[in-house]
């Protein structure tokens, strides 16, 4: 992963970022992992609920909503769309994306409960 695809309280492969140094991240009690070491989280219905999100189509995975923000999987795992009072507002693929967009969107942190 790069650094500028991070903040504190990202979530990676490794753990939720807890600071950063020159070369990597820490996660706390002592680990750091460099930025080639770090892989991001697939969006998947499990992260989804994880982070408050309602299923909309219980029987198939693909629409959800938290608050009036809805994410939609599109076209298989290729492409996800979030959408805000119905407009797209980006693709998202990984956590970390949708917890840097949930930001800007709503100046709150995204809960994630992993």
């Amino acid at each position: 992963m790069k650094a500028n695809e991070l903040r504190v309280g990202n979530y990676t492969d490794k753990g939720m970022v807890k600071s950063f140094y020159e070369h990597g991240i820490h996660i706390g009690m002592g680990k750091c992992y460099l930025f080639r070491d770090l892989n991001p989280i697939p969006i998947t219905e499990e992260v989804l609920l994880k982070c408050g999100f309602v299923n909309n189509e219980p029987k198939d995975w693909g629409s959800f909503t938290l608050g009036n923000i809805n994410f939609l999987k599109e076209d298989g795992n290729k492409m996800n769309g979030l959408y805000m009072n119905g407009y797209r507002v980006a693709n998202v693929r990984y956590l970390n994306q949708l917890q840097n967009l949930y930001f800007a969107i709503t100046g709150k942190e995204l809960k994630v409960e992993l």
